[in-house]
């Protein structure tokens, strides 16, 4: 959780470097989850924020990063669950946080100053997970950093001189390590981007 906090104070000090031409924006996030998390949450998560930083190079070229925190749960109905050689009958609960973080380039369509920017963009970064199954007494959770890939696609749509209606959907791909499999989902994003000098 230290690392957690830690990287949350770099990712706000960067965004003032960032913020200088540019825009920030606030989202809330719903996210469907998607391959093999469908195997541990079938359920569509609607607990997720997100911020995002761009500092245009140019009229259709951003750059910057993008944290967020998504939480899937899950209550499975009273039954026998198998782990391997291991039976446990009663009622499951399951978690699963993440953070994704990324370093993203997005590409805006149309001109500058347009009252609708559609975009396409793409991060790489890493995501922490941490995957919990509570049941009874029993608990296990499976903590773990991934390498993670994030193609969005979006809309601007301006409402003031600097201040946009922000729409996204974002496609999260955690890669497999030796602790977790890729825990996929996509997340549709909502939320204000205001624009920066």
């Amino acid at each position: 959780m230290k690392k957690i906090v830690i990287l949350s104070i770099f990712l706000c000090s960067a965004s003032m470097t960032f913020a200088q031409s540019g825009y920030t924006s606030l989202h809330y996030d719903v996210s469907i989850p998607l391959g093999n998390t469908t195997d541990f949450i079938g359920k569509a998560s609607f607990r997720g924020v997100g911020f995002d930083f761009r500092r245009m190079l140019s009229p259709t070229i951003g750059v910057g990063m993008s944290f967020a925190w998504h939480t899937f749960y899950e209550r499975k109905d009273y039954g026998t669950y198998v782990d391997g050689a291991t039976s446990i009958t009663g009622v499951q609960f399951r978690y699963l946080n993440v953070l994704p973080m990324h370093v993203n380039a997005n590409y805006y369509l149309g001109e500058e100053g347009d009252a609708v920017r559609p975009f396409l963009g793409l991060g790489i970064g890493t995501i922490y997970g941490e995957r919990k199954t509570t049941m009874g007494q029993y608990s296990y959770t499976t903590k773990t950093w991934q390498f993670s890939m994030q193609p969005e696609v979006g809309v601007l749509y301006q409402v003031q001189s600097d201040a946009y209606i922000f729409v996204a959907g974002k496609f999260t791909t955690p890669f497999k390590n030796t602790e977790l499999d890729g825990q996929p989902f996509l997340s549709l994003n909502f939320g204000l981007a205001w624009m920066l000098q």
